[in-house]
């Protein structure tokens, strides 16, 4: 089946062709026939990675009347990262339509949002819960009009507290609109959004991949996360050639990685939720013409990314979940071809194998990280073997050559060999003089290449230096598992608000709810708390955002043994106070 059987108009089966789209995936194949066809509530279970945007984008352009200037669809996604790439994805799709599409999200100033909104007077709008909501209460958005409510990531808004502003906003629609809602699972809370919110709703699943394909091969090595850029470098320069994605957690990795790669001679190109549409499209046109070879990216940045023959993909530590490793991983391996998964994974985290392995029913092989010695002789192996193709393969009647052979008369042949090393590896070679291994000790019991389920015995500790209560400031074992400790450059000195008033207010600004904010520790000038990991990124990359007088700045704490990083070290950070934990206001809640 094609996307030309589906029953798309013209103009969108001609811009499906000019993006290259020919065959739809198993989601976009039974949705879109359905939702053009029947005027009807929908409901769609699929996992992440599977089309769902175009499954809804699609039928939703062809019902839109381009002549109404009013909002005629209405699009929520938890992240504005996931709603940037739906409306970057709409825009696309409709690039033969008069429709315009504009996104709104928390973060931003909302008076300028307000203005270009209204500047757009789009059809389709596109949103995070908690800025709709709030752009509602202010009287901003119109939706008389408003056929369509497409609810994308459901159980992801779900996870992140939205489902109470999601239902405020439906209770503004008015009663005629249809709603199609997309999910990778189908807790009871959506369930019962189902049963209150849709009317005998259309209902397909497709069913949950496992990874069975016997040509991915999937490695890890055990490595402490400041060693990780140099692992990744390392077994780059033992391979004998590479196309591959590198996945990352957060934005901030991504380009700090690629830039390290650059650094050291590799070509990799940084793909992530800030760039621009158009800083995308020319990276990813780069990365397809093989103009660069590694492509570093995080997983929402990664959605819609379609090369078939990838050769790596590479674990910049290991996902938040088991469905975005399978993911992540299945995206090489593809048409016949063979392919390798390669986790870097930390030793905390290695416990986590033994589910990943039972998810994709393969094992996940344990080997170790290159020497600096075998690094070395891999790399000067392969400058060598390019020394003598270049010789072999030089034109002997180009006259520069004769000109430079003359200029280099006085040098012996030592002197050219020290001159090409210099040159072509010394800075290279110059890393690998830090540390022979970088291979991290286990945490547990030995693993011979299996994940076990035993933990056998634990280690000795290392020695600590220091009170408990400073190591636990230092080493964040006073932050659940799943959450992160970020600071912020506000405190009592430049906030003289009560505490409860500044959580509510400082939740609000960051488009984050009050319950996700816990173990607030205000001090004198910096203020340190705990977030979910789903929101690290999005937070460390605020920028703009004025609390009080102070603009802000939100980095993670400075993990042991990283002086270097930008964020307060632990004997100057603020100190724990003897404040109760962030409790979960049921009241006066942040709009997130």
């Amino acid at each position: 089946m094609k996307f030309q059987d589906l029953g798309l108009e013209a103009d969108l089966l001609s811009a499906l062709t000019e993006r290259g789209y020919i065959v739809p995936t198993d989601i976009q194949a039974q949705a879109i026939p359905l939702l053009i066809s029947k005027d009807t509530d929908f409901v769609g279970q699929a996992q992440t990675g599977t089309g769902k945007t175009a499954a809804f984008a699609l039928p939703m352009l062809h019902k839109i009347k381009a002549d109404s200037r009013g909002i005629q669809a209405l699009v929520l996604a938890p992240t504005r990262e996931l709603a940037n790439q739906i409306e970057s994805e709409i825009a696309k799709f409709a690039v033969n339509k008069r429709v315009n599409t504009f996104c709104v999200y928390g973060g931003t100033p909302i008076g300028k949002q307000i203005g270009d909104f209204k500047r757009t007077r789009p059809q389709i709008l596109i949103g995070t819960p908690g800025r709709v909501l709030d752009l509602i209460r202010r009287g901003v958005l119109d939706f008389s009009e408003c056929k369509l409510a497409a609810l994308d990531e459901a159980d992801e808004m779900l996870d992140m507290g939205f489902l109470d502003d999601v239902r405020s906003i439906l209770d503004c629609m008015k009663t005629d609109y249809k709603t199609w809602m997309f999910s990778a699972t189908m807790p009871r809370e959506i369930r019962r959004l189902v049963d209150d919110y849709l009317t005998n709703p259309e209902e397909i699943s497709i069913q949950k991949k496992t990874l069975s394909n016997e040509d991915i091969e999937q490695q890890y090595f055990l490595v402490r996360p400041g060693d990780m850029p140099e692992a990744v470098a390392r077994l780059l320069e033992t391979m004998t050639s590479y196309y591959a994605i590198i996945f990352c957690r957060t934005k901030l990795d991504t380009k700090n990685l690629s830039d390290a790669l650059n650094s050291r001679g590799f070509t990799a190109d940084c793909l992530n939720g800030d760039m621009s549409q158009d800083q995308r499209d020319s990276t990813m046109a780069r990365f397809k013409r093989k103009d660069v070879d590694l492509l570093v990216c995080t997983d929402v940045a990664a959605r819609g990314i379609d090369v078939d023959d990838l050769t790596h993909v590479i674990n910049f530590g290991l996902p938040l979940d088991n469905e975005s490793y399978v993911h992540r991983i299945g995206r090489t391996g593809r048409a016949g071809q063979k392919g390798i998964a390669i986790s870097l994974v930390a030793p905390q985290d290695e416990r986590k194998l033994r589910f990943i392995e039972k998810m994709t029913k393969a094992r996940v092989e344990k080997k170790n990280l290159p020497t600096a010695q075998e690094t070395r002789d891999a790399l000067i192996s392969r400058l060598s073997a390019r020394v003598i193709d270049c010789a072999r393969e030089a034109d002997l009647r180009d006259p520069g050559l004769g000109a430079f052979s003359q200029s280099l008369e006085e040098l012996q042949r030592d002197d050219l060999v020290r001159a090409l090393y210099m040159l072509n590896a010394a800075e290279k070679l110059e890393h690998l003089k830090r540390r022979e291994r970088l291979d991290a000790p286990e945490r547990g019991g030995a693993r011979t290449g299996r994940v076990e389920s035993g933990r056998g015995e634990r280690g000795a500790r290392p020695e600590r230096g220091g009170s408990r209560a400073e190591n636990m400031q230092q080493d964040g074992r006073n932050t659940r598992p799943g959450f992160s400790r970020l600071v912020v450059n506000v405190g009592r000195n430049t906030s003289q608000m009560p505490f409860r008033q500044f959580l509510s207010g400082f939740a609000r600004e960051l488009d984050v709810q009050e319950r996700f904010i816990q173990n607030m520790d205000m001090g004198q000038d910096a203020t340190t708390f705990d977030v979910p990991d789903r929101f690290v990124d999005r937070l460390v990359a605020t920028k703009g955002i004025v609390f009080g007088d102070q603009t802000l700045r939100l980095d993670k704490t400075a993990p042991i043994g990283n002086e270097s990083g930008r964020a307060p070290s632990p004997s100057s950070a603020p100190r724990r106070s003897s404040r109760p934990r962030a409790r979960k206001f049921a009241d006066n809640r942040a709009n997130g």
